[in-house]
């Protein structure tokens, strides 16, 4: 399905229980108002698992980002999340200066992003789990204690909560996420 609303281009498609939002062109004012009633459309009709791709976004606004901020709020609010999937550089420095990478869980692969809701219950953002994660201080990748990566670091930070290393700005590996240890 898709959806123009200026030169913002939105196409949905749904995999399993998540939708998939293609962004195309520009996310600002006022375009986030249609992207927002998308949104809203979607929580509706039952979607809590939603992936927004930002991939083909030639322009993204701190108007766009709050737009981002509150579906991700309202879709939490509901038991749910979004995933935002961006391999821009300006994109991830944006919410990396913004401080927003620990709040938005973002990801370079848009399999990665549906990936991850997978995970076993509860076992969110913002829900600690009582595991030990380790990581080097030059790497942006934490992993579950369990992970065979995590016993070849030689210099190591440990974290007691999976929240904690995200605070600090790491990333679960993909073999944490796969296996569902993130």
């Amino acid at each position: 399905m898709l959806h123009t609303v200026g030169p913002l281009r939105v196409e949905l498609r749904v995999v399993e229980e998540t939708a998939i939002l293609t962004l195309r062109g520009r996310l600002d004012f006022p375009l986030d108002r249609g992207l927002l009633r998308t949104m809203e459309r979607l929580m509706d009709e039952g979607f809590k698992q939603v992936v927004a791709d930002c991939r083909s976004l030639e322009y993204l606004s701190s108007r766009g980002i709050s737009t981002l901020l509150a579906v991700t709020d309202d879709l939490r609010d509901r038991g749910g999340d979004l995933k935002i999937v961006s391999t821009s550089l300006k994109v991830t420095h944006l919410l990396e200066r913004l401080g927003l990478v620990q709040i938005l869980e973002h990801f370079d692969t848009l399999d990665g992003a549906v990936r991850a809701f997978e995970a076993p219950s509860g076992d969110s953002l913002d829900v600690d789990a009582p595991e030990e994660f380790i990581s080097s201080p030059h790497s942006s990748l934490y992993h579950a204690a369990g992970c065979p990566a995590a016993h070849r670091i030689r210099h190591r930070q440990t974290y007691s909560t999976k929240n904690s290393a995200r605070r600090a700005g790491k990333k679960p590996c993909g073999r944490c996420l796969a296996t569902g240890r993130r």
